[in-house]
């Protein structure tokens, strides 16, 4: 394409003409072009474009007068400064900790480049690899395919050699017998061996002694011909397949495939691939950009992020990506195997042709069965409408779908679904009053999925359907959901019976919460520290200061990634009035067993009574609970 037809398909505003000041620099993403604009937008994700750049822009006008010639960005640049100047105050004594910062600003930033460089070479030593393995393999199909061919040509030529010997069979004319030999002694075949100088020779004489042995077998009786017959009847289908052959030449078709179309799927099941071995850690985002989701192609605005954090209450909100539809595969086992066993997740949608923006936020873990994931903090939003839409009262059974087909999927009904890119919306389950302004319509497009883990931003706190606070959890959804897979079950059968940090952090208020109620499985947080400890017991608690017998009884550390079965069911749990939930006779785990000052310890001192009992207890610890919750399992 010439450069006047490429000035030609750029739209009339960014013309090319009043260009007095010429940039020598080539684009970053098209080194055969140079720099001919400049982006003023502070949220635009170029700075600077070449034509090939804003040939390929989805919507020009959208930027309007934010793409500037080089003249005018200078002048833009040079009215800023003479007006920033001017209004400078004088400067005030800056902080010790920025100076050291500036001044280190040299060796921080050659120690980044190092590292910049490294990683470049890591990548290229693996691209380089990629290459070599993927050459192979090309070479691999090509050597095949080739075969193929020469497998052709010699079937071809076989098919004559095999056709003059039947011929020479139904008809011995003293000509055919002096062109054919008569069948060959043990010397005779010696002697061809011996004179074979190649593989078509050898495969060819081979099939001629196969085929002499298979029409030793011939039967006339089976076709209630004679001999003579059969093998007339047999040459002059030969003769027509033959000169079929001779006439219908063997080609590979591509009539529903072209070579673009093969390239676009390679291309598309290499960005999958190869996004697998580079999933970049600790990004270093753009700060002039202001906060962003790092890594996200949906969520690209600072006021995106800030509604965000408006409505999950949490001010520094951290994002982790876990998928992305474009690189994962727009497929519920892509999605189910990034997400599932993750809890506090925010899924957003991007649909094609609309551009809506929406999404949902879901404190549970996603799980990949077919039922609903139970939540009264569960809300979708519209990042499109700037709306967030609360779960109805009556509705928290219904909060999310985690059927093993579909994708992230939200309320009964569904309020929205996912299976493949398409999707579908329905007035359900969240107040959303028009679902035009939500997803657009009652179906859409995918054009991108994202989901992200929250990482960080201090307690969590949504209204519910009911109109309550809820107060966060210590112990996350994803232990929660771990210790239910074990035990063979979801999330969705437990029942918070008891929350210490609520009800009271004391035997009292756990035997008033918790007695005769069962099968339950125990939570405690260690305070000042990542680990949860636990254990589930069949047997209801109770005050009788008995021990209960459980043969399915267990304890967990999540730390250690430990479950430690019952060794003597006899002694599972005790039953008493004066501690917390109490498992083993030697004090395996003891909620609540001592008060030190104001507050309840957690004794654990495990031996035999579960297996690896000391693994679990570190040889015996004591410590002050941070949380302690306690649910009933619906077995």
């Amino acid at each position: 394409m010439s450069a006047t037809q490429q000035e030609t398909q750029i739209n009339g505003e960014i013309s090319m003409d009043d260009l007095p000041l010429e940039l020598p620099i080539t684009c970053p993403e098209h080194p055969d072009e140079n720099v001919q604009r400049i982006c003023v937008d502070i949220n635009a994700e170029k700075e600077v474009l070449c034509v090939e750049c804003l040939i390929n822009l989805d919507d020009p006008k959208a930027l309007g007068a934010n793409l500037v010639t080089p003249s005018q960005f200078v002048k833009i640049a040079a009215d800023f400064y003479e007006k920033a100047e001017k209004a400078e105050n004088d400067p005030t004594q800056v902080p010790s900790e920025c100076k050291s910062l500036v001044l280190k600003q040299a060796e921080n930033i050659e120690k980044v480049s190092k590292h910049i460089e490294k990683e470049k070479k890591r990548v290229e030593e693996r691209f380089k690899n990629l290459i070599s393995e993927f050459t192979n393999l090309c070479n691999k199909k090509m050597e095949e395919y080739n075969a193929f061919l020469d497998k052709q040509l010699f079937n071809f030529r076989y098919n004559y050699v095999y056709f003059e010997k039947q011929l020479n069979k139904v008809y011995p004319s003293e000509e055919n017998q002096n062109n054919t030999s008569s069948y060959p002694t043990r010397e005779d075949l010696v002697e061809k061996i011996k004179k074979l100088s190649n593989t078509t020779q050898l495969l060819t004489l081979v099939k001629n002694v196969k085929q002499d042995l298979k029409e030793a077998n011939f039967n006339p009786l089976v076709t209630q011909e004679s001999s003579e017959e059969a093998r007339k009847k047999n040459l002059g289908e030969l003769l027509k397949q033959l000169k079929n052959q001779g006439s219908s030449l063997p080609s590979f078709s591509s009539k529903n495939t072209s070579e673009e179309d093969v390239v676009k799927s390679l291309k598309e099941n290499i960005d999958k691939s190869v996004s697998k071995l580079f999933e970049i850690e600790n990004e270093i985002v753009d700060l002039t950009k202001g906060d962003s989701a790092p890594n996200s192609k949906i969520l690209t605005t600072p006021e995106q992020l800030n509604l965000l954090k408006k409505w999950t209450n949490k001010p520094n909100l951290g994002l982790k990506l876990l998928y992305r539809a474009s690189a994962d595969g727009f497929t519920g086992t892509a999605f189910h195997s990034k997400c599932d066993g993750k809890s506090e997740t925010i899924t957003l949608v991007k649909t094609q042709n609309t551009n809506k923006i929406f999404g949902g936020y879901l404190d549970q873990a996603w799980q990949t069965q077919e039922a609903w994931v139970n939540s009264s903090k569960c809300f979708v939003f519209s990042l499109t409408s700037k709306e967030k839409y609360t779960i109805k009262s009556g509705h928290e059974m219904y909060a999310a779908y985690g059927g093993p087909s579909y994708g992230p999927s939200f309320g009964g009904g569904y309020d929205f679904h996912i299976s493949g890119n398409n999707g579908g919306a329905l007035l359900y389950s969240f107040d959303i009053t028009d679902l035009n302004n939500f997803t657009g319509g009652s179906s859409f497009t995918c054009a991108e999925i994202e989901v992200f883990q929250i990482t960080s931003g201090g307690s969590f706190s949504v209204e519910s359907g009911t109109g309550k606070k809820s107060t966060g959890s210590s112990i996350t959804s994803e232990i929660k959901a771990k210790v239910a897979s074990y035990m063979g079950t979801d999330v969705s059968k437990y029942s918070l019976l008891y929350k210490g940090s609520e009800d009271g952090m004391n035997p009292e208020s756990f035997h008033t919460k918790c007695d005769n109620k069962g099968p339950t499985v125990v939570f405690v947080k260690v305070k000042d520290s990542d680990e949860v400890i636990g254990g589930y017991t069949t047997q209801p608690w109770c005050s009788t200061e008995n021990y209960a017998l459980d043969n399915d009884a267990f304890v967990f550390s999540i730390e250690k990634d430990l479950f430690c079965h019952v060794a003597i069911a006899e002694s599972a749990i005790f039953q008493s009035s004066q501690t917390g939930p109490y498992f083993g006779d030697d004090e395996t785990m003891v909620v609540f067993k001592e008060k030190q000052g104001d507050k309840y310890n957690v004794v654990v001192n495990a031996y035999d009574c579960y297996t690896d009992g000391e693994t679990f207890s570190n040889k015996g610890m004591t410590f002050e609970p941070e949380e302690v919750e306690v649910y009933e399992v619906k077995i």
